[in-house]
């Protein structure tokens, strides 16, 4: 990424240089870079709200596209709305013990982790949510493919069964995870409408096709 820092695997571009760069790379025809949730989404909400521990770990992996993440939102039953999300962990000292059930994950079948909105506190329903990083390997993560009726999808159901995730690996504030989830959604949008001019950038700056030459007529 352009515009992250160095330190963390970026370029260390200004907003106005990688603003420059990407205009010049359209002008260019050159194919559009690696584009992944962990860069659109997860990457992002890392720079603001992450540790330091976790943006020189998770960071430079994201940048190289050494590591694949899923989103973790949507219930059954709950869709878009987190109130009545019921994913829980359970506070075991030095960990949670998650258990419960996502729907619609993208590509969570070839993930190798998942950003995932988990409910630690029962008694405030509209907070009591934290933002919590996992590996897809971890013992009790399971997930299931939804066919559509193509025969094919990359959406999934993903379950946790007793999945125990470390302390650490909490973004931002224990029971704060939907302001974190909020400026990852802010960014994305941001992301795709950038990813349209671009295009439409890339399209303005082709040379037009020159019109068919016309046969001469014979007498």
């Amino acid at each position: 990424m352009p515009d992250w820092p160095k330190a963390y695997g970026g370029g260390g571009l200004s907003a106005e240089e990688t603003k420059i760069l990407r205009s010049e790379m359209a002008k260019l025809g050159c194919r559009p870079p690696l584009m992944s949730f962990g860069i659109w989404m997860l990457g992002p909400a890392l720079l603001k709200f992450g540790t330091e521990e976790q943006k020189l770990h998770y960071l430079p992996q994201i940048a190289r596209g050494e590591i694949r993440w899923c989103q973790g939102y949507s219930e059954p039953g709950s869709g878009s709305d987190l109130v009545s999300l019921q994913t829980f962990g359970e506070d075991k000292g030095d960990h949670w013990v998650v258990n419960g059930q996502k729907i619609w994950t993208s590509y969570a079948d070839k993930a190798d982790w998942i950003f995932c909105l988990v409910r630690t506190d029962k008694t405030n329903k509209y907070q009591g949510i934290s933002f919590l990083l996992f590996d897809m390997t971890t013992p009790g993560v399971s997930t299931k493919p939804i066919l559509l009726i193509s025969g094919s999808s990359p959406f999934c159901e993903t379950f946790f069964d007793n999945v125990k995730v470390p302390k650490h690996q909490i973004v931002g504030e224990l029971n704060r995870g939907w302001d974190v989830a909020k400026y990852l959604l802010g960014h994305e949008r941001e992301m795709i409408s950038e990813r349209t001019r671009a295009a439409a950038d890339l399209n303005s700056a082709k040379p037009a096709k020159p019109a068919p030459a016309r046969a001469r007529k014979t007498s």
